[in-house]
């Protein structure tokens, strides 16, 4: 709770509306946190943990077989300082001083996860961490400004692979569409990238191998 009443506060202070919710806008911090705490339970504003959210794992290696896991958790799950995730909604402040919890769209969280967990951005991050995936360079992958239809299209494999992630021959649809029509890969390009996940072993590894032979398959055709 601590944290969503900063975030309101600090969007509070930029807007500087002349009322908050039909009433004067407390001057002293402390009024105004009790105030924004009193709006977001009349309001039935939702905290991060009763929504689903995008989280990764932030320990991991250029060594590992997967530098980036990321998943989707359901509402009600808690999380430990080593799963980082996508807060779940923004909020809005009117000219009139009303607020408003905006929830994130779907297309627009699972099209991230779809890329988060891509071959592509595992192959750009691995080769600049040593053991945690720190902010500092989630925030500067290079995720692509993705269209509607391509955040519906992303969003539609994480749906089915959210379901059945062994589905392999959807993987390698998904890595494909990825490097080829989002990061303009070239095939010699992809022949490259997927040349360097070299590490791993037993069912797991087996089952990237496969990945990246039907999605070479998939680009050939």
């Amino acid at each position: 709770m601590g944290k969503e009443i900063n975030r309101l506060a600090k969007l509070v202070r930029e807007v500087e509306p002349k009322k908050l919710e039909g009433k004067a806008v407390p001057e002293k911090r402390g009024e105004l946190d009790e105030y924004l705490r009193d709006i977001f339970k009349t309001k039935k504003f939702k905290l991060d943990y009763e929504l689903e959210r995008v989280v990764y794992r932030d320990i991991g290696r250029s060594t590992d077989e997967r530098t980036i896991i990321a998943t989707e958790v359901p509402a009600d799950v808690c999380l430990n300082n080593k799963l980082p995730h996508v807060i779940p909604v923004n909020y809005e402040l009117s000219d009139k001083g009303q607020l408003e919890q905006i929830e994130l769209d779907t297309n627009e969280t699972r099209s991230l996860l779809t890329l988060l967990n891509s071959l592509a951005l595992n192959f750009y991050l691995r080769s600049k961490i040593s053991a945690t995936l720190n902010m500092f360079y989630m925030y500067e992958l290079p995720v692509p400004k993705l269209s509607d239809a391509q955040k519906k299209k992303l969003a539609d494999f994480a749906a089915k692979l959210l379901k059945n992630p062994r589905d392999v021959k959807e993987r390698a649809a998904l890595e494909a569409f990825i490097a080829r029509e989002l990061y303009s890969l070239s095939l010699d390009d992809w022949k490259h990238l997927t040349g360097t996940f070299t590490f791993g072993s037993g069912e797991s590894k087996a089952e990237l191998d496969e990945i990246i032979r039907q999605s070479l398959a998939l680009w050939r055709d």
